[in-house]
């Protein structure tokens, strides 16, 4: 796996296989991005969009790029009915411009198309009845039995990955304010152009705060698990992320010239944990869903150097919804990773619960330390946390949600194993392959019903 790839050290190496004619000119892998939405901020939302519908525009103009690198960005909208219909309006206008953009470009033939997935209520009924007696999506059907709408992250992003083309799918999030176009090129550089079925983004943790205007560290759930993935990294058993709880990823999805793509042989969480459980599955030897061997042997993987994309806050400035997203959001991702690790592999390393909390505390200390002294460095002093979490808080916060799961698993193993992993969706290809072609297509139509085309 690369590490800290950049898009000047992607550009270049566009040029030298382009070229040495190393650039396959059969290569027509199917460049698709999504962006999850879930009552975030309209204009963050299409801000995001739009720079997605870019990527083509600025690949061409800046760099010479002449080919379709991305070829439809979606947004698969969970919001309530007013955001909802506030974004799809929305992204009329946004593509109005977009085509514009390239008109006057000269490669109108770049656009990429642009589409509107509404994730509701009405979803919600029509899969319902046809998923309900599918073996492996109990825990989807119990979903959608819990409430009148579809929620949660892993959900969106997986239900997407049903219905996508083969190719690449690239999921970025939508609350990134300061998402840039040239991040949007290194992802479709390398899992388009050159074939990659993994890139991991990597961000900075430093973010203006909207009201105040000054700098703050995000990222806070990513710092105050991080230790987790140092345990596994510094025994040889993970590769190491600068930052693991990136959400924004890209994919090698469904056949493509022989080849199974990585998405569909993943299990996914249903909210959040997806990126310690792709980590794991993709890159550990002890990806106990896959009899401890990692997804990714003998595939592509790279960490793109995303900086300038920084994490949104969490819960915004209220302190206590901050405390609770963090404490949340930290518990899942853990519990994302250890589910798929699994009791025996873990107790091989860490016997008891006192030693894996040992290592984990001094771990999450160092982590912590390096993200104080980050700002420190960057900025001439300390900067607060945002949503005026203290650090030493961060540091209970998320230590007690680890605490009480590593419990949970020592104390009662088998049981808090299965709870763990009945959160997570089965492989899509395994679960069509189980169901067949004609079951599994009324699923696929059953989603695309929902999914409007934008034009203008």
């Amino acid at each position: 796996m690369t590490i800290n790839n950049n898009l000047e050290h992607s550009i270049a190496r566009h040029r030298y296989r382009e070229s040495h004619g190393k650039n396959d000119p059969t290569n027509d892998r199917y460049g698709q991005i999504i962006v999850p939405d879930r009552n975030e901020n309209p204009e963050d939302t299409l801000n995001t969009m739009g720079i997605c519908g870019r990527i083509n525009l600025e690949a061409f103009t800046r760099y010479g790029l002449k080919n379709k690198l991305i070829q439809t960005v979606c947004l698969p909208d969970q919001s309530d009915p007013i955001k909802a219909q506030e974004k799809k309006e929305g992204l009329k206008e946004i593509y109005a411009e977009l085509k514009k953009e390239h008109q006057e470009a000269d490669c109108l033939n770049l656009l990429p198309g642009f589409e509107y997935l509404r994730m509701h209520s009405e979803m919600r009924d029509t899969l319902l009845p046809i998923c309900k007696d599918i073996p492996g999506l109990e825990v989807l059907t119990q979903r959608l039995n819990e409430t009148a709408e579809i929620y949660g992250k892993g959900a969106n992003i997986y239900l997407n990955g049903w219905a996508m083309n083969p190719g690449f799918l690239i999921s970025f999030d939508a609350e990134d304010d300061f998402r840039n176009v040239r991040q949007g090129i290194l992802f479709a550089l390398n899992g388009v152009e050159m074939e990659y079925d993994f890139v991991k983004g990597n961000f900075q943790r430093f973010h203006r705060n909207r009201r105040t205007g000054l700098w703050e560290r995000g990222g806070r759930v990513n710092a105050g698990t991080k230790g987790f993935f140092y345990m596994f990294s510094e025994a040889g058993l993970v590769q190491n992320f600068d930052y693991p709880c990136c959400g924004d990823q890209g994919f090698s999805i469904g056949e493509v010239k022989g080849k199974s793509g990585f998405f569909e042989r993943l299990h996914i969480p249903m909210d959040y944990g997806i990126e310690a459980g792709v980590i794991f599955q993709g890159l550990s030897p002890l990806n106990s869903l896959n009899n401890n061997i990692p997804l990714l042997r003998g595939l592509r993987a790279t960490q793109a150097n995303i900086w300038g994309s920084d994490d949104a806050p969490i819960g915004g400035e209220n302190h206590q919804r901050a405390r609770e997203g963090i404490r949340k959001m930290a518990g899942q991702v853990v519990g994302a990773g250890l589910a798929v690790v699994g009791y025996e592999n873990l107790s091989k390393q860490w016997p008891t619960m006192d030693s894996f909390m040992e290592r984990f505390e001094e771990l999450q200390w160092s982590a912590l330390e390096a993200y104080k002294e980050a700002g420190k460095e960057r900025y001439g002093g300390v900067i607060p946390i945002s949503g005026a979490i203290a650090d030493d808080e961060l540091r209970e916060i998320c230590l007690d949600s680890v605490r009480k799961i590593a419990e949970r698993l020592y104390e009662n193993p088998e049981q808090e194993q299965e709870r763990q992993r009945s959160q997570f969706l089965p492989p899509i290809k395994k679960t069509k392959r189980k169901i067949g072609k004609r079951k599994s297509k009324q699923i696929t139509d059953a989603i695309n019903q929902f999914r409007t085309t934008i034009t203008v």
